[in-house]
C-alpha cells in the first residue's frame, strides 16, 4: 500500500504473540496530530497481556476525528470465563468516549475491530451503551453501525453460525448529517466477496477462506470478513 501514499500509526503492545493494532490512513485525507496507544491492565492476578487500544486523533474534512482500533481479548478457554476481559475493555474504552464528548457533546469518534463479542453481549450493548438504530438512542447512547446486520450476514462463522464479532461504534456527532463530518447506517457494510468464502467441509453453507486453519497454511485470506464505512465531508 505504500505506493498509494498510506502511512501507518502504530505501537509495539505486549502481546506475548505478537499480535498488534494499527492504522493505515492517508495525509491527503487525514491530517495525524496524535496517538495514543492505550494498555488494558486486567484486574484479575496472573492476565495475560493483551492488544492495546490505538487511540488517532486528527483532522478530516475541517474537523476533529477520533479514532480507535481494537482487539480485545479472545473467547478462547470460554465465552463466559473470559468476559470480564472483554467488559473491562469496553469499560475503559466507554471512558475515552466519554471524556472527549465532555469537552465536546458533537464529537466525531469512531471505535472500530474486533471486539470478540457480538453486538448485543453486555460489552458492546450494557458497558459501550451502542445501540442498533438511531431511532433507539438516547441522550448518552453511541451507535452500532454493523449491528443492522444481524440475522443477515456476518464477520465470523462459527459452529455453522455466523455472527458479527467486527463491528464500528460511533458518536451521536459521527450521525449527525447537519455537522462537516459525518456518516449514515446505510454506509456500514460487511464486505463478503465471494473469493474471501469457500465452501464448508460437511457442505452447510460457506465459510471464511482463512490463512491458515490451525496450524496449517491454507493459502486463503482471513477467519473473518472485513467491515468499512464511508465517512461524508460536508464542505
Amino acid at each position: 500500500l505504500k505506493k498509494f501514499g498510506y502511512e501507518i500509526v502504530f505501537h509495539d503492545c505486549d502481546d506475548k504473540r505478537g499480535i498488534d493494532v494499527a492504522l493505515l490512513y492517508r495525509p491527503d485525507h487525514f491530517e495525524f496530530l496524535s496517538f495514543e496507544s492505550i494498555k488494558l491492565n486486567f484486574p484479575e492476578k496472573g492476565s495475560r497481556p493483551t492488544r492495546d487500544i490505538l487511540y488517532t486523533k486528527g483532522i478530516a474534512g475541517g474537523d476533529t476525528l477520533h479514532l480507535f482500533v481494537n482487539h480485545w481479548p479472545s473467547r478462547y478457554g470460554g465465552q463466559l470465563a473470559t468476559l470480564p476481559k472483554r467488559n473491562y475493555a469496553a469499560t475503559i474504552l466507554r471512558a475515552k468516549f466519554d471524556s472527549i464528548t465532555a469537552l465536546n457533546p458533537g464529537a466525531n469518534i469512531i471505535a472500530m475491530g474486533d471486539y470478540n463479542d457480538h453486538p448485543d453481549d453486555e460489552s458492546m450493548l450494557d458497558i459501550m451503551q451502542a445501540k442498533k438504530s438511531i431511532a433507539e438512542m438516547e441522550k448518552t447512547d453511541l451507535l452500532n453501525m454493523i449491528w443492522q446486520y444481524e440475522f443477515k450476514k456476518g464477520t465470523h462463522k462459527y459452529d455453522h453460525e455466523w455472527g458479527i464479532l467486527d463491528q464500528f461504534v460511533v458518536s451521536q456527532g459521527l450521525v449527525d448529517t447537519n455537522s462537516r463530518v459525518y456518516s449514515k447506517p446505510e454506509l456500514a457494510k460487511i464486505f463478503d466477496a465471494a473469493y474471501l468464502l469457500e465452501p464448508e467441509k460437511d457442505g452447510v453453507g460457506k465459510i471464511t477462506n482463512r490463512t491458515y486453519i490451525g496450524f496449517k497454511y491454507h493459502g486463503g485470506y482471513s477467519d473473518h470478513l472485513p467491515i468499512y464505512m464511508d465517512i461524508i465531508f460536508s464542505r
